[in-house]
């Protein structure tokens, strides 16, 4: 049992502490009471802040806690792989239209990798297990926060179209489905797994999920994340039916309930069509338009791309593709894109004595190997990586995942080498220089995205338009 009655950082790493921290801030303040959105308008000042805090604190690991750093575990290839990458993408910023719009984005995208980075080199032992327990809490929360939005507006008969107010906050389909494609897998890992301290709260919580999935239609993130789920449960091979037929169970219920919900707005109007609105805000108009644009930008630009943040912008619509391998493409070009490619193949190539472990054992990297996947798989169909709040959890889970790959290195001294190649590099007692410039590359970089995004805020006008937001990707209310 943990003593929770001492102090915090005595027992946690400031990695977990922090990002628990954080995660409550987004599902809390989501909800839209606690913060008026002309202040705190779509969560890109929350990523800003975790951008500068973890550059900062990575910088400070670097002198204090070596022992810790990441670095040590990429090899020569890797590290050139993260210096080219950052050179093309400085490179495709200043061949487009707006250099600064594009500097801007590419800079506060590189912060996505540092926050990976320092979760990757602050997290102890256990406490990706730990934030398994934060999850399923956090679900549970929030899913109860919905049901009695519901209940409250259907009971006072105000119910209209403002379940799904994006005004309100987080209560927008997008939101929740983006977020929680990287919260649910840990979910299912918990309740297929036990890999809870509660436990009956991962049952509570996956119900939760599956409301949340019905009552938003969220037809790209229902079909990832039971994908990802029928994975999991096929790699459970004890009471693999039981599980299979009680996850079931609980989906049905759960649609059960989301019909009864249905039902009682019908009855304030008979014409409804229960969600039918919802499923009006979540279509994004990607296959008969936004895809075909990107695809003839891409082809118009193949080999630099037409530059960060500039996705539709030459023809006035302010949009992303919602297919991030699509938008890659079409503001990086193809020799960006293939190096990312090779480098990210070269990585998984690396880790497969990794990856095929945790899937052997079901250890807890293999919820966090899920989450990135549903993820993944999520954003050939959506924003995950584009929305500050879906894009600062799945750079937590990445980072996650890599302290498990970290903690795997340590403990099998043979993964780190790997090749004969590997070995030879790190006999030579090198100090991983190189390593250690990409590192301060990709934090020079974040944190000239922060104060390039920070002027940006200090630009805009509140009076005349208080609720635009100018901040890289986003707009007015998320969508």
């Amino acid at each position: 049992m943990v003593d929770y009655s001492a102090n915090l950082f005595s027992k946690y790493s400031f990695g977990f502490v922090f990002y628990s921290a954080v995660l409550i801030v987004l599902l809390g303040s989501l909800t839209g009471s606690a913060y008026n959105p002309e202040i705190f308008n779509n969560k890109r000042l929350v990523f800003i802040f975790v951008v500068a805090i973890s550059s900062i604190a990575l910088l400070l690991t670097q002198f204090l806690n070596q022992k810790r750093d990441f670095s040590a575990v990429f090899l020569r290839f890797e590290v050139t792989a993260v210096l080219a990458l950052c050179a093309l993408g400085v490179s495709a910023c200043f061949l487009a239209d707006d250099v600064m719009r594009a500097l801007n984005d590419f800079c506060l995208m590189t912060g996505f990798v540092v926050i990976a980075w320092f979760i990757a080199s602050q997290f102890r032992d256990g406490e990706a297990s730990k934030l398994i327990d934060v999850c399923v809490v956090l679900s549970c929360f929030y899913g109860a926060l919905f049901l009695l939005d519901i209940a409250l507006k259907i009971s006072t008969w105000d119910f209209g179209f403002s379940l799904m107010n994006p005004v309100v906050g987080f209560f927008h389909p997008r939101f929740c489905n983006q977020v929680f494609a990287s919260i649910a897998p840990l979910v299912v890992y918990a309740f297929l797994f036990q890999a809870s301290r509660f436990k009956f709260l991962p049952l509570l919580a996956l119900f939760f999920i599956f409301i949340i999935l019905f009552v938003t239609e969220g037809r790209g993130f229902a079909l990832f994340f039971t994908l990802t789920s029928i994975v999991m449960i096929g790699l459970s091979l004890e009471n693999r039916a039981k599980k299979l037929f009680l996850f079931i169970v609980i989906g049905l219920l759960a649609f059960f309930c989301t019909q009864l919900i249905g039902y009682l707005i019908q009855l304030q109007d008979p014409e409804a069509s229960q969600f039918a609105h919802l499923t009006k805000l979540s279509t994004s108009g990607r296959l008969n338009r936004l895809w075909p644009l990107a695809i003839d930008q891409f082809f118009q630009n193949f080999w630099w791309g037409i530059g960060p943040r500039h996705s539709y912008l030459a023809i006035g619509i302010e949009a992303h593709p919602h297919n991030f391998t699509l938008q890659l493409l079409m503001e990086y070009g193809a020799i960006f894109c293939s190096v990312l490619a090779a480098s990210i193949g070269l990585i998984l190539f690396r880790m497969r004595a990794f990856i095929k472990e945790i899937v052997i054992r079901r250890s807890v990297g293999l919820a966090y190997l899920g989450s990135i996947l549903c993820a993944a798989l999520y954003s050939q169909v959506s924003g995950v990586y584009n929305m500050p709040a879906s894009q600062l959890v799945a750079a937590l889970m990445i980072g996650v995942f890599l302290s498990e790959y970290r903690r795997y290195l340590s403990l099998s001294p043979e993964g780190l080498v790997g090749t004969d190649v590997g070995k030879r590099f790190s006999e030579a007692g090198l100090k991983f220089t190189s390593a250690k410039l990409a590192k301060y590359t990709l934090i020079i970089l974040a944190l000239t995205g922060v104060a390039l995004s920070l002027k940006e805020y200090a630009s805009r006008d509140l009076v005349e338009d208080p609720q635009r937001v100018y901040a890289p990707r986003v707009w007015n209310h998320d969508f």
